[in-house]
């Protein structure tokens, strides 16, 4: 049964993926200026009128040593960085920080080479945080909630 359920967040992480993944890459990360750990700019992506693309939320908690990385023209992904960690390094951080800083974790699916977390911001939007290993960094994508 254990095998089951670990398989069930196998696919629901591969699926919050597919659509990080699914498009060729194109422009860089917003993330949100005034980030905790903070230090990234907010890009916008290029090709891609601001206005389409919400911003990250205020306040967001970003991890030391990030770096900005590309986003694919996928209006539901927000902002992504990578970061010098592996492991569940990333997952702690942000389960410690999200709360911290006044966002709410709704959902926490961690597995070996990736996590989702599902948070609420202080007007009660809901978005995702995926972090996946790439290479010998973790990146972290910022996307609206998807059903």
């Amino acid at each position: 049964m254990r095998f089951i359920g670990r398989g069930a967040v196998v696919l629901l992480l591969a699926a919050a993926a597919s659509g990080c993944m699914a498009r060729e890459e194109a422009g860089t990360s917003p993330v949100a200026a005034s980030s905790v750990g903070g230090g990234l700019s907010s890009p916008t992506a290029e090709g891609s009128p601001p206005s389409e693309r919400p911003a990250a939320p205020s306040g967001f908690p970003i991890m030391p040593g990030a770096r900005t990385a590309p986003l694919p023209d996928d209006a539901t992904l927000i902002a992504r960085w990578s970061v010098p960690v592996v492991g569940s390094a990333a997952y702690d951080f942000y389960t410690r920080a999200l709360p911290k800083a006044g966002f709410a974790i709704v959902g926490a699916y961690p597995t070996e080479r990736a996590a989702l977390i599902r948070f609420r911001d202080r007007t009660g939007t809901i978005w995702q945080l995926l972090a996946e290993l790439v290479g010998d960094r973790t990146q972290v994508t910022i996307q609206t909630d998807r059903p």
